[in-house]
């Protein structure tokens, strides 16, 4: 759509401690990859609503703080993520019984590159979509956008809403397929 983020290691983190935390307490696969989607798609859309008024760089300031934030939040919430020292993910049971996945195993590989089909099957139509132009046409040009009906807020909360649920799911999928989280890898490098 348009919008330049810094707040995917975030995201990520989330989705990945998400996976860990839920391993940890016995949580179906299917709740833990539910709620991973869900938190993400409220906070982008949270954030994507906030920044919709803001210029490029400002909406970059805005999802920067967001990832320190964050980071702040999951090195010093050592009782839900171990703080500088991480939380293995140990394994997920499907509550529709596709079976278990275990942290780092091969069933997790197969359940990544499956969902990175189904995902991609799905973006590749969309980027050529009336949806998109709408997306970037609202954050593009937002006064002329109004004038035919389009919320440049709506717009943008959507689009960060999407993009937080799938990097959340891709989090969850990674906490997955290395079996142990820690904040080292969500940095600002990442």
């Amino acid at each position: 759509s348009g919008i330049w983020s810094v707040g995917h290691p975030a995201f990520f983190a989330i989705g990945a401690y998400f996976a860990a935390y839920g391993s940890g307490h016995g949580w179906s696969l299917e709740v833990v990859i539910l709620g991973a989607v869900a938190t993400g798609a409220v906070l982008g859309g949270f954030l994507g609503y906030a920044g919709a008024r803001f210029s490029m760089l400002y909406i970059a300031l805005l999802t920067l703080a967001f990832t320190m934030v964050s980071l702040e939040v999951i090195n010093r919430w050592s009782s839900v993520t171990g703080g500088d020292q991480g939380i293995p993910v140990i394994e997920l049971r499907s509550a529709l019984g596709f079976g278990t996945l275990a942290g780092g195993g091969v069933n997790a590989q197969y359940l990544a590159v499956g969902a990175a089909a189904v995902v991609l099957a799905v973006a590749v139509p969309a980027r050529s979509s009336g949806l998109r132009m709408r997306l970037v046409a609202a954050k593009s040009h937002p006064l002329a956008a109004r004038t035919i009906g389009l919320a440049p807020e709506a717009q943008s909360a959507l689009s960060f809403a999407v993009s937080g649920a799938c990097t959340c799911f891709a989090g969850g999928l990674l906490g997955l397929l290395t079996g142990f989280v820690s904040p080292e890898p969500f940095s600002l490098a990442f």
